[in-house]
C-alpha cells in the first residue's frame, strides 16, 4: 500500500468510543437502603431537645440570672441547675417586690446538648393605691378615708379600727398585695346593737324613775334633759339586741331602755279628745320687742316659721340650741311666737326663757 493510501486510511478510522456509564446496581433484598441528603432544619428556640429516654453520656449547666432590664443589677440569687442532656428542667419565675418580669432570654424547659445561661429581665414600676373606708351600719363615714402605698406586688394589711365594734361577718384584718391597678377596701361597724323589732305589748309606759333618752338605741351619748319619773308615754314598738338589752321606741328620735318602766294601757294624763280648732284666717298679732335668751327645750329639732302661722322654712332649729331673741309676738288664739335674730319665728311652747 503506497504512503497515501495508508494515510487515507487513518483518516477514515472511527473515532474511539467513550465507555457507557454503568447504571448501579440495585441492592439485594434485606440489605440497608442509604438515606438522601436533606437540608438541615432549622433548630427551635425552646423544647429543642427530645426528651430523655435512657442514660446519657454527659450532664451540662444550666445558670440562671434575675437582673434589672438595661442593668448588671441583680435582682435575686443566681440559681444553678445540673442535668443530662434532654432532661425535664424547671427554675424559679420570684415576684420581686416593686419590680415586674417582663422578659426572659434563653429559655428553655429542658437540658441543652452544651451548657447555657438564662436571663430574666425585670422593670421597675410604681403600685396603685390602696383606699380603706371605715363606716358605720348607715354608711356613715367614722374616719377620714385612709391610703395605703407600697412597691409593686409588695404585701399589705389593713387593720379595723380599734375604738368601734366591727359588723357581724368582718374581720379585724383584711391582707392583700399592691398591684398596677388601684383598690377599695371596706370596714363595716355596728355601732347600735343587732335589734329585732316588734310591735309594743302595751299602749303606754310609766318611767318608774327619772330615764335618759336616746336618738337611736346605743347612741353614744343621751339627750341633754332626761324624761321625768312617773311620766306617761306612747310606745310605737319595742326593739331586742343581740345582747337581749329591751329598747322601747317613743317616737320622734326618741328611744330609752325597758328597765325602770311598767306597761299601762292608759296614759291618765291625756285630755279628753277636743274638736279641732282651725286657725282664724282673720287673727289679730300684737308685737312687743324683747331682748333675751332663751334655749331650746325639746328632744329633737323644732320648725322655723316666716311669720306666725305663714310659712315653714326650710331650716330647722337643733335641739338645746341657744337663740337670741328680739320680739315677741301674740296672736288672738292665745298662742306666743318669738322672733330669733335671724328674723324667723318660733313657737314659744318650745323655748325655756328661765334658763337664759
Amino acid at each position: 500500500m503506497s504512503f497515501l493510501s495508508t494515510l487515507k486510511a487513518l483518516f477514515k478510522r472511527p473515532a474511539r468510543r467513550q465507555p457507557s456509564t454503568r447504571p448501579h446496581a440495585e441492592p439485594a433484598a434485606g440489605q440497608p437502603q442509604p438515606e438522601p441528603s436533606r437540608p438541615a432544619a432549622t433548630p427551635r428556640v425552646a423544647n429543642s431537645l427530645p426528651p430523655a429516654t435512657g442514660p446519657t453520656s454527659r450532664n451540662v449547666r444550666v445558670a440562671v440570672y434575675y437582673r434589672q432590664s438595661g442593668m448588671q443589677k441583680a435582682l435575686y440569687p443566681a440559681q444553678y441547675f445540673h442535668g443530662p442532656t434532654g432532661a425535664k428542667l424547671t427554675f424559679p419565675w420570684p415576684v420581686l417586690p416593686g419590680y415586674e418580669l417582663v422578659e426572659i432570654t434563653g429559655y428553655i424547659d429542658r437540658f441543652p446538648p452544651t451548657n447555657q445561661v438564662i436571663y430574666l429581665l425585670y422593670e421597675p414600676h410604681l403600685a396603685a393605691p390602696v383606699t380603706v373606708y371605715h363606716r358605720d351600719e348607715q354608711g356613715h363615714l367614722l374616719t377620714a378615708p385612709q391610703l395605703h402605698i407600697g412597691p409593686l406586688n409588695a404585701s399589705f394589711t389593713a387593720h379595723a379600727l380599734a375604738d368601734y365594734p366591727l359588723a357581724a361577718g368582718e374581720t379585724a384584718t383584711q391582707q392583700g398585695h399592691f398591684t398596677k391597678t388601684a383598690q377599695t377596701l371596706r370596714f363595716r361597724y355596728q355601732l347600735s346593737p343587732e335589734l329585732t323589732r316588734e310591735a309594743a305589748p302595751a299602749t303606754y309606759v310609766e318611767l318608774l324613775a327619772a330615764k335618759p333618752a336616746y336618738a337611736t338605741p346605743n347612741a353614744p351619748s343621751a339627750y341633754r334633759r332626761t324624761l321625768p319619773m312617773h311620766s306617761f308615754w306612747r310606745v310605737f314598738s319595742i326593739a331586742q339586741s343581740t345582747t337581749g338589752e329591751i329598747w322601747l321606741d317613743l317616737g320622734g328620735s326618741l328611744w330609752i331602755t325597758a328597765d325602770l318602766t311598767m306597761p299601762q294601757d292608759t296614759n291618765p294624763y291625756l285630755p279628753a279628745p277636743a274638736t279641732l280648732r282651725l286657725p282664724d284666717p282673720a287673727r289679730a298679732v300684737t308685737f312687743t320687742p324683747i331682748h333675751q335668751v332663751a334655749v331650746v327645750d325639746t328632744f329633737s329639732a323644732v320648725s322655723l316659721w316666716t311669720a306666725p302661722y305663714e310659712m315653714v322654712k326650710p331650716d330647722r332649729l337643733a335641739a338645746g340650741s341657744t337663740v337670741q331673741l328680739i320680739r315677741l309676738a301674740v296672736v288672738s288664739d292665745g298662742s306666743q311666737w318669738y322672733q330669733l335674730s335671724t328674723g324667723a319665728y318660733v313657737q314659744g311652747m318650745y323655748l325655756d326663757l328661765t334658763e337664759a
